[in-house]
């Protein structure tokens, strides 16, 4: 029993409080070592291998740094591709739009033409010139016209009223007729 009442008169708090006092001294004691061995520039395997490390950790960082970089060029790069490849199809787009614009008239123009000659020379017979390769030709053209006009949801007037004319002539001279 003595020994138990001993025991319990040992202070504890005071042996942890005087353990992690020696502990931090302890420390304190290796730290101050180091300082004066890089103060007077001696070296230990342990300060070259610390230094070792963090020659390597600056590489590693800027390797990092310049990765980032170089993604981020490239991102852009990449971006400011995209925003070009729409530009150029709006710009195809609107150029393709401006040629079957053009296209439209110039198909207009000459079924109207040929339905005007159509009129014209009805009268004197010369209409009669006219041979099956000229209708074929008017037919395609004014085939192209329609599905032009529908791809641009454009609406069509005088040239139907011409390609009745044509019509009209064509299955006079036995040629066929054009789907209005």
């Amino acid at each position: 029993m003595d020994y138990i009442n001993e025991l319990m008169k040992i202070d504890i708090m005071g042996w942890i409080i005087g353990g992690i006092l020696i502990l931090t001294v302890i420390k304190f004691c290796i730290e101050l070592f180091d300082s004066l061995l890089n103060r007077f520039g001696i070296t230990t395997k342990k300060s070259i291998k610390k230094h070792e490390l963090e020659l390597r950790v600056q590489k590693l960082e800027k390797h990092d740094k310049e990765q980032y970089q170089q993604l981020n060029d490239v991102a852009k790069g990449i971006l400011d591709i995209k925003e070009m490849i729409i530009i150029n199809e709006e710009n195809i787009l609107k150029s393709e739009k401006e040629q079957d614009i053009r296209r439209i008239k110039d198909l207009k123009s000459e079924i109207l033409s040929f339905s005007r000659s159509l009129k014209k020379f009805d009268s004197d017979s010369m209409s009669d010139d006219f041979d099956e390769e000229d209708y074929n030709h008017i037919f395609e053209a004014f085939e192209e016209y329609e599905k032009l006009l529908s791809k641009h949801c454009l609406t069509n007037g005088k040239t139907i009223r011409a390609m009745s004319t044509i019509n009209m002539h064509s299955k006079k001279h036995g040629y066929g007729e054009a789907k209005l």
